[in-house]
């Protein structure tokens, strides 16, 4: 797909952002479908759903000057503690391997690496990349805590994440697991993300 066409309707061409289709490299046992074009069943043996929203950036958004940006080089061991205690029910697990790979890719902006500490400690955090060639921004992760959850933190963490993005992107898109017992969906919504759009990533067997 072109960047031209991409940019149409960005969250209903691709299941990822533009600049990720041009490094994807699809596994032979994974088939990736817009809800409207998937007409499999029976065909696989696991299907996960995906949503993908828009935000258009056209709103006033939200500054919170009480938010930082993370300094990676002092702050990544409390960066990899809060991201892994924040999923611990999730099973999701980063380490450094993975920071310094983020920081490695093409859209990293040191701006968009953010964190709320209260008392010294890390509590909430939020990553988000820029590709400057589709002027489009990429919420890639917004993490609270389990104790400081469903207090506002998180919409704080993206609100100011839409807020730094609003003075360089177009348009930033976000995605997700449609059914997780945290309902991400839900706080992008509450955000101003809009869009109906449902990807599926299907498994055959190998």
């Amino acid at each position: 797909m072109r960047k031209k066409e991409y940019l149409v309707n960005p969250c209903a061409n691709l299941s990822i952002p533009y600049w990720k289709h041009l490094l994807f490299k699809q596994p032979k046992n994974i088939d990736i479908f817009h809800e409207s074009d998937y007409h499999e069943e029976g065909l696989y043996n696991h299907i996960e759903k995906y949503f993908r929203l828009i935000h258009y950036l056209e709103k006033s958004i939200k500054h919170h000057q009480s938010i930082s940006s993370i300094n990676v080089a002092q702050d990544m061991k409390y960066l990899i503690l809060q991201i892994n205690n924040s999923y611990s029910n999730e099973r999701i697990i980063v380490n450094k391997d993975d920071i310094e790979r983020w920081i490695s890719h093409p859209t990293y902006d040191r701006s968009l690496w953010i964190k709320v500490v209260i008392d010294g400690h890390m509590i909430a955090s939020g990553i988000a990349e820029y590709d400057e060639s589709t002027k489009e921004g990429v919420i890639e992760w917004v993490q609270v805590l389990p104790e400081y959850q469903r207090q506002g933190y998180g919409k704080m963490v993206v609100q100011e994440l839409l807020y730094r993005l609003s003075k360089k992107a177009d348009f930033v898109t976000v995605s997700g697991r449609l059914y997780n017992d945290s309902n991400p969906k839900r706080l992008y919504e509450s955000c101003g993300f809009e869009g109906l759009n449902i990807w599926y990533v299907s498994y055959k067997e190998p």
